[in-house]
């Protein structure tokens, strides 16, 4: 902490937008779980092609958190958070619960 007084960690410089940030892409990950099933019966997949979409989903998931240290040293978080939100937005924007 910036000083010797004990005090809530959310009065820090910085705490506040980066628990909003948070929140917001955790919401937007948590809403394209349901959605991109849905999206591909919607195409005309059948049950396993709505759990191949959902398998292909989490794999990339697991994927990329194996990525995000390594570019969190290269580039910075505000670099990291940037595209990563902008991506969720495109994406939630696009979905077909979003028309």
């Amino acid at each position: 902490m910036s000083s010797s007084r004990p005090g809530s960690v959310l009065r820090e410089p910085g705490m506040p937008l980066l628990v909003l940030m948070t929140a917001l892409g955790f919401s937007g990950f948590a809403a394209l779980m349901p959605v991109a099933p849905l999206w591909a019966v919607h195409g005309g997949a059948g049950s396993v092609g709505a759990g191949a979409v959902n398998g292909v989903l989490m794999l990339f998931t697991v994927l990329t958190q194996m990525v995000v240290p390594r570019s969190l040293r290269r580039f910075g978080w505000t670099r990291c958070w940037r595209p990563g939100c902008c991506c969720w937005a495109c994406r939630r924007r696009s979905s077909p619960s979003a028309t």
